[in-house]
């Protein structure tokens, strides 16, 4: 979570910086576009496979059923964070799109802004329930501690 908190905060800081101080684009166009492309495909990737295991993982309940009564939030966190970097992935192609077409800087910083705020955002989405304490493992009963001699047995 924290990696989204601060990755969005530095997306609206790069946003601000680029409102205040607009620079041409600097990069080829075609490896910007490669490297959105490439990171699409991955993250499509992540995507598909955290959407089949969810769709095994609920059985016959709704998405909406086993969002809500879900206890390990693992496959609702992956699915969403796949989504949020396909929709911010496609945001920045449009900004810097529109930037190159227009020539205007203020599209790419626009995008900066919505990526940072949707980065930002989108973990309130996450199912918010704790791990049930039963279902942590214990250790067996017949193990002991070690004690500080090395020749005793750590076992009964």
């Amino acid at each position: 979570m924290l990696l989204f908190s601060v990755g969005g905060a530095f997306a609206i800081w790069e946003a601000v910086r680029k409102i205040l101080h607009p620079g041409a684009h600097t990069v080829s166009l075609g490896l910007t576009f490669g490297v959105l492309g490439a990171g699409f495909v991955f993250e499509l990737a992540s995507f598909v496979v955290a959407y089949r295991s969810l769709r095994h993982e609920k059985g016959e309940a709704t998405f909406r059923e086993y969002w809500r009564d879900t206890r390990d939030p693992t496959l609702p966190t992956v699915l969403l964070e796949d989504s949020a970097a396909l929709v911010s992935l496609v945001v920045a192609a449009v900004g810097i799109g529109v930037h190159h077409v227009t020539g205007n800087p203020l599209w790419d910083a626009l995008a900066s802004g919505v990526i940072g705020s949707f980065s930002s955002g989108w973990r309130s989405c996450l199912p918010s329930r704790p791990i049930r304490c039963s279902s942590v493992t214990r250790r067996p009963r017949t193990w002991k501690r070690r004690s500080a001699t090395p020749s005793s047995p750590t076992r009964r």
